[in-house]
């Protein structure tokens, strides 16, 4: 018997490998917690089969991931699914753009989808001008009325696509629409905060078509950057790339230089100038902690 499967969900330190169709479950080996290792939904590993009704199946090994990602606890990620609401709550655009970047730091391909709509269509066609002046794949949805949610099936692509985004910005409701029958929990806004609850309690994979995995995962409204050079950043904003060999000077970072053909090209309006200045924000966070990261 194949041995080898991926884990399709955890609850309680207790997972589900997919091995030829079935379902096994199975728990860690123990000398995991000595090598600091956590198996993650999406993981590829090894199992080794009890002998025994009265023992577990053990999951002996983690096979080599091509990427991880902590929050939400997803490995061999292939898509993104960066969901931003209109409104209920407010779109976070600093977080999406956090997020394009670590996913293209780990070769992850970012979607971005505006949902709700329906609370103001204008308002979704100009938060997604942000992103598609960034050649960005941009998708406007609302669970409300279901528009847009057949373009976005078939947008994505085979293999893992995990949802990421504030609470409440619809991704369980948009995952049930998916797949087409009510999988996942749903949750509002708190009253005191109008900020999102968090209705998802554990991390799962569900087949959504032929070799097509979607990934329901706690939400989460922080991402802390990894510490990485200046140049680094710049070079995860790939739509400024082919602007930059008309800068004046090599290297240039697109902030105080004169002659920088990206400020031209924002001021014209070929790139987006909200995005644009959110990136100004975030590389001074970034230049400033490289600075002093040996402090």
């Amino acid at each position: 018997m194949n041995n080898n499967g991926m884990i399709i969900k955890c609850v309680a330190g207790v997972y589900d490998v997919l091995i030829d169709g079935k379902i096994y479950s199975a728990v860690a080996k123990g000398n995991f917690r000595s090598k600091k290792l956590v198996p993650l939904v999406g993981d590829m590993v090894c199992i080794k089969f009890s002998e025994r009704k009265d023992e577990q199946n053990l999951i002996t090994e983690i096979l080599p991931r091509k990427n991880a990602l902590l929050r939400p606890p997803v490995a061999n990620v292939d898509t993104l699914l960066i969901t931003v609401a209109v409104k209920k709550p407010n779109p976070d655009l600093k977080l999406a753009d956090h997020l394009i970047c670590y996913s293209r730091m780990l070769g992850i391909e970012p979607i971005i989808c505006i949902n709700k709509s329906d609370f103001d269509e204008n308002e979704a066609k100009e938060l997604a001008l942000q992103f598609q002046k960034s050649d960005l794949r941009t998708f406007i949805t609302s669970s409300y009325n279901v528009e847009g949610v057949e373009e976005l099936r078939h947008a994505i692509k085979k293999g893992i696509t995990c949802f990421s985004g504030q609470s409440a910005v619809g991704k369980s409701t948009l995952t049930n629409l998916l797949l087409g029958r009510e999988m996942f929990k749903t949750g509002g806004l708190s009253k005191k905060t109008e900020r999102g609850k968090h209705t998802t309690r554990h991390s799962e994979l569900v087949l959504f078509d032929k070799g097509k995995y979607l990934a329901d995962t706690p939400g989460f409204s922080l991402l802390e950057m990894p510490d990485f050079s200046p140049d680094d950043f710049k070079n995860l904003y790939y739509e400024y790339e082919k602007y930059s060999y008309d800068c004046r000077f090599n290297g240039c970072n697109h902030i105080n230089e004169p002659d920088c053909a990206v400020k031209e090209a924002v001021l014209k309006g070929e790139l987006s100038q909200e995005r644009y200045d959110r990136y100004k924000v975030f590389y001074n966070e970034v230049n400033e902690k490289w600075r002093n990261r040996y402090d």
